[in-house]
């Protein structure tokens, strides 16, 4: 039979002409330089393989088997998949104390030639009760025990080659986490000697926050701060940044409940830390409100407390900036003749005034409102910062909303402000058909043409409640 071999010292008798009967006794030499090649010619994966047919291969292989041994480079343990980690002889591989077991797999990797097996035999140096099984899976005992112990990955095809590598448990400051914020307001914390992936319950959170900074700090030894992958449980409505060790959680104003995060090390998933964020909002309250002097406060009219949440209150104008203006060229608020004539009053006001140095900022523009007047929304807040030298929308239109819930449905404010305004006055609310709303003087809301129709504008603020104590300074 044929075996694509190189055939040499065939000597075949001319006289004689074969046939069927005769059989012909064939020096078979095979042409390889070394061991190497020669193999080559059986192994049908090489570039090779093909060189012989499987009566070739028998034969090359009969010659082989008996001079050729393995050859194994050396052993490497692979102990994360995605991205893939490993460890090489003597190397370390760090892991967190728990107080319950652990277990990690392990996979081996033997790189060399010849090999008939091509795995290992695992072992551990059992401290502290850890064992391995036959396929790899490292277990931990949960004493909450910190130190070190070996673990060995030996070639089933060579014993003399191995990996041997340090397995150490560590409470040693490896990953941890700070809460930061940009502008001070916060407490400040830091997670240290990881535990059991270490849950902090209900962080404190400022009822009007509406981000939260971390930032993350990783040993070299076991990672980087850029490949922590941050989960978020709960409604889909958290955006969350990261760049560098800085993330940054952004949440909903409005937003009330628990928010779990989960900062997991993806260089080394056993370290991870959980917590929980307890947001609390208060409700904003309508409220038969006080009033502020117009000489007491810096400004030419008094003013009128509308709605509370916790320590603000939402203040309007007990009269019009300006009278029969119109709303401007559409029906948006944002860029509206209103919008401008209320930030034009806010800037002429006097900077040490009660009404600037009160004055908090809040999400107006992002509050306008359902168009149409479908439904009463649009409720501004205060997002608790003081405006500072900020001229620019802290002061505001009402909305359709604000209108309806804090001065059609508390009567009173409606009449006390009636006494002072001379007209209808626009709200910041879009209205159907692209005009914008008003306040009307009867007490309704409707709608009215933004460039024909002519009416006042009405300001509002958000601002600390203190300004209502008797003891109150500009500072």
């Amino acid at each position: 039979e044929a075996t694509n071999l190189l055939l040499d010292n065939v000597v075949l008798d001319e006289l004689v002409a074969p046939d069927d009967n005769y059989y012909y006794a064939i020096d078979v030499r095979l042409e390889a330089s070394n061991l190497t090649e020669s193999y080559l010619l059986y192994d049908e994966t090489s570039p090779k393989g093909k060189d012989a047919t499987a009566n070739g291969e028998k034969i090359i292989k009969d010659a082989v088997d008996a001079v050729v041994l393995p050859q194994v480079d050396y052993v490497k343990v692979i102990w994360n998949l995605l991205p893939e980690k490993y460890v090489l002889n003597g190397g370390i591989v760090y892991i967190p104390r728990s107080s319950s077991p652990q277990q990690i797999t392990f996979y081996d990797e033997v790189v060399g030639k010849f090999m008939t097996d091509g795995h290992v035999t695992w072992s551990v140096e059992s401290v502290y009760g850890e064992t391995i099984s036959s396929t790899g899976t490292l277990t931990v005992p949960g004493n909450n025990f910190t130190g070190d112990f070996l673990v060995r990955a030996t070639s089933n095809d060579d014993t003399s080659k191995f990996c041997e590598f340090t397995v150490l448990v560590t409470t040693m400051d490896l990953f941890r986490m700070q809460d930061v914020t940009g502008n001070g307001v916060w407490d400040t914390y830091e997670v240290r000697g990881i535990t059991d992936g270490i849950t902090i319950d209900h962080a404190s959170l400022p009822d009007r926050a509406t981000s939260r900074d971390f930032i993350v700090q990783v040993d070299p030894a076991i990672g980087s701060a850029e490949n922590v992958e941050w989960t978020i449980s709960g409604e889909p409505l958290f955006d969350i940044y990261t760049s560098g060790e800085k993330t940054m959680l952004t949440i909903p104003i409005d937003y009330a409940g628990d928010i779990t995060l989960t900062a997991t090390l993806a260089d080394n998933p056993f370290y991870k830390i959980t917590f929980t964020i307890a947001v609390e909002r208060a409700p904003i309250t309508a409220t038969l409100g006080r009033t502020l002097s117009a000489g007491d406060i810096g400004d030419t009219a008094d003013w009128l407390e509308i709605a509370t949440q916790d320590n603000y209150s939402l203040i309007v104008r007990m009269n019009v900036v300006q009278d029969q203006v119109t709303f401007g060229a559409h029906y948006s608020y944002i860029g509206s003749n209103v919008q401008s004539i209320i930030n034009e009053w806010y800037v002429a006001l006097d900077s040490l005034s009660l009404l600037r140095t009160n004055a908090v900022t809040n999400n107006a523009l992002e509050r306008l409102g359902m168009g149409g007047n479908l439904s009463f929304d649009g409720i501004s807040k205060p997002l608790g910062i003081l405006a500072g030298n900020a001229t620019q929308d802290i002061s505001f239109a009402l909305s359709a909303g604000e209108a309806h819930y804090y001065l059609l449905q508390a009567i009173s404010n409606l009449n006390r402000l009636n006494d002072g305004i001379p007209s209808q006055t626009w709200l910041r609310t879009p209205g159907r058909y692209g005009c914008p709303t008003n306040l009307m003087d009867d007490g309704f809301i409707g709608r009215q043409n933004p460039v024909v129709n002519l009416y006042g504008v009405l300001p509002a603020l958000w601002v600390r409640a203190e300004i209502f104590d008797p003891e109150r300074t500009s500072q």
